[in-house]
């Protein structure tokens, strides 16, 4: 757009210096600014999406859900939630149901062997978080 821009101006100056077409000289300088309003449009959309964050793309997350369920120990993936941190990176919040007769021990390896499997699939995935839940359902039946 920058180019496209400065190729406007220049033509237009040329006409006008050459052929003394007085405005076509007006008529670049509009459309430059046309041009260049475009451009903002464009920077100002990309930026806003930088700012006020954006989740992964659905197929992005879907990966995510299907590694995680892969292992046998865990029960279901309760919530998902993808925000991108800047240009790539992505932050990953995911909340789990595990088996119920794990020790801690075999907990806290389960936790990084999910967040390492996370990051082997989906490399952008520079900081997950995983929460042990119990599913709403059990809760309100005991």
């Amino acid at each position: 757009m920058g180019t496209l821009a400065s190729i406007l101006g220049l033509t237009s100056i040329l006409l006008y210096k050459f052929g003394n077409y007085q405005r076509l000289d007006g008529l670049g300088a509009m459309l430059i600014g046309i041009t260049i309003a475009i451009l903002a449009t464009f920077i100002l959309k990309s930026a806003k999406d930088l700012l006020v964050g954006q989740s992964a793309p659905p197929q992005t997350e879907e990966k995510i859900k299907t590694t995680v369920k892969a292992l046998a120990e865990v029960n279901k993936v309760i919530a998902l939630r993808t925000l991108h941190i800047g240009t790539g990176t992505l932050l990953v919040d995911i909340e789990v149901n595990l088996q119920d007769d794990l020790t801690t021990d075999k907990i806290e390896a389960l936790i990084d062997r999910i967040q390492a499997d996370i990051v082997k699939q989906v490399p952008e995935a520079k900081d997950v978080r995983v929460e042990l839940e119990t599913p709403k359902v059990k809760v309100l039946l005991r």
